[in-house]
């Protein structure tokens, strides 16, 4: 079950990290943000998954179809905890991008730019960056989580999916 789960996450991530990039290019931020969510997601579940791998068979059933005295689903403002042992600014960054997510103040402000004038802004109706330091700020984001999940895959897959087999006594290592 580690190694399905590894290939699943391994999809998922370049499913999200090519529609982050792309919305990206496009200049969406109402999809950026909460696909930047998502990628953060799958980061504190691939922390916790590869700290617990028993883990994986909690994930590979429904959750209303798990037994009623087994382990359940852990939420994810729990692995968020979880993880932010390790990841000590992770809450803050899920904060906000829920904020994008769930429409709060983040959310309503991304269609008003503000401009040189005193008190005027512009408006848009379609998609926009609110300002050029909000698209860093996504390009950042994705750039460090990406990076952050390359290492933990590539742990986990060494831990997990392709764990060094035992040398046999008298066995050469060349």
């Amino acid at each position: 079950m580690p190694t399905l789960f590894w290939f699943s996450m391994l999809a998922r991530v370049q499913g999200l990290h090519s529609a982050i990039a792309r919305e990206i290019r496009v200049g969406n931020p109402h999809a950026v943000f909460p696909l930047i969510r998502a990628l953060v997601e799958a980061v504190v579940l691939v922390i916790y998954v590869t700290d617990h791998p028993k883990y994986v068979e909690v994930l590979t059933t429904r959750a209303s179809e798990l037994p009623k005295s087994g382990p359940r689903r852990k939420s994810i403002q729990w692995l968020i905890n979880y993880a932010s042992k390790d990841a000590a600014g992770i809450k803050d960054v899920y904060a906000d991008l829920s904020e994008m997510t769930h429409f709060g103040s983040l959310a309503m402000w991304t269609s008003h730019r503000p401009e040189q004038q005193d008190g005027a802004f512009s408006w848009s109706s379609g998609p926009r960056w609110r300002d050029d330091e909000q698209a860093l700020i996504a390009c950042a984001q994705t750039l460090e989580l990406a990076d952050e999940m390359v290492t933990l895959l590539e742990a986990f897959r060494d831990r997990y999916v392709l764990p060094k087999s035992p040398r046999v006594a008298g066995q050469s290592t060349d």
